[in-house]
């Protein structure tokens, strides 16, 4: 997949290039396009966009690191023990056997292997945390405004990013909510033959039908009614693992910028969304800033195995208690448990910047690979 390709315009001339390029197998996230979005964002300065492209990344970095570290199983790269060139791509086995990734960063940008289906996802978080830390999806107007040389302060600006970052993030909270109701309604009956609740119901019938469905998918759901809910729901925690990684960066911006910490979380407090984003953003502009050593692979064996992403506990008891029961065939067992961990991995809140772990997990990183912004 060459990077850095345009599509051709209605009128014959070069487009702008596509942020992320996907098909089989492959996707390619593209820096220069990166930079072309950041440039038409509301965060007006050669030195306020140098820095909320930075952060933004920086950001991207974090979560593919995450991603791909769950479907390696380990954070080292194999390669050249002085740093010289890039290492080999990081590739085997997940939870459990799971399908095999690689992860590559060069100075034009990531290049990303796996299973269609993760790439998508992936494509999907990628596109959003871009669109909302660049206010892509902020109204016509709103943007004209921001552009005018009253409102040309970024702090303005990152604090319209937030509000509509936040305003997005509860919409689509509600979306879920109800979505979610709905699939509880009609798995109920199911759940009281079961003996288990209709929210643990939900949460290993969804993995079920993710891995494909077997027997509690057919069970819950015998007429495939609520497949397309459940598609509906992943698209949508996707896109709410997006806001909040964008959330992030906004937040890592805003004190480059000049907010304090008291101030950003006032503004998250009043915009209705927990705090938990200032302490990401604090490590996520302290690893912005930070060179990357030119020996990141001599330093492996200081690193500690990563904690490997498992299903939540929640969904092990509830899937453990069917199985005693004789409701669920050992054999599917674990491939729901697998399902339930992949979903973790892919849109997991738990803290995403360990500033210990230098983005190694990630091969390209020797001489030269640190992106200049």
């Amino acid at each position: 997949m060459p990077p850095g390709v345009m599509s051709e315009s209605y009128f014959g001339s070069p487009a702008e290039k596509d942020l992320a390029t996907a098909g089989s197998g492959e996707l390619w996230l593209d820096k220069a396009a990166l930079a072309s979005r950041v440039k038409r964002s509301p965060i007006q300065g050669q030195a306020a966009e140098g820095i909320s492209l930075r952060h933004l990344i920086e950001a991207i970095r974090v979560l593919l690191r995450r991603i791909v570290s769950f479907f390696t199983g380990r954070p080292e790269v194999p390669g050249s023990a002085t740093g010289e060139g890039p290492a080999a791509p990081p590739t085997g086995a997940g939870y459990d056997g799971g399908p095999a990734m690689t992860a590559t960063e060069s100075p034009e940008g990531f290049h990303v292997k796996g299973p269609q289906e993760i790439l998508e996802r992936v494509n999907a978080m990628v596109t959003g945390l871009v669109e909302s830390a660049t206010g892509q999806n902020l109204s016509a107007s709103l943007q004209a405004a921001l552009s005018t040389p009253e409102l040309a302060d970024p702090k303005i600006a990152l604090r319209v990013l937030l509000q509509s970052n936040c305003d997005l993030d509860r919409q689509m909270k509600g979306v879920v909510s109800d979505l979610e109701c709905r699939v509880l309604v009609h798995i109920s009956p199911a759940a009281a033959r079961l003996d288990i609740s209709a929210e643990d119901a939900l949460s290993v019938f969804a993995n079920d039908v993710r891995r494909g469905g077997g027997a509690l998918a057919r069970e819950f759901d015998p007429q495939g009614e609520m497949t397309p809910y459940i598609a509906e729901l992943d698209r949508l925690h996707s896109a709410l693992a997006a806001q909040r990684r964008a959330r992030e960066q906004i937040c890592a911006t805003a004190l480059e910028a000049g907010y304090s910490e008291a101030a950003l979380a006032g503004l998250l407090d009043k915009y209705g969304v927990g705090r938990d984003a200032i302490k990401n953003a604090l490590a996520l502009r302290h690893q912005a800033n930070e060179e990357l050593p030119n020996n990141v692979v001599e330093l492996k064996p200081l690193r500690n195995l990563r904690a490997v992403s498992e299903p939540p506990a929640a969904v092990q008891d509830v899937l453990s208690k069917l199985e005693a029961a004789g409701h669920l065939p050992p054999a599917e067992k674990a491939g729901i448990e697998q399902s339930a961990a992949q979903h973790v991995a892919l849109v997991g809140d738990d803290d995403l910047f360990e500033i210990e772990m230098q983005a190694d997990d990630l091969s390209g990183f020797g001489k030269g690979s640190r992106p200049t912004t």
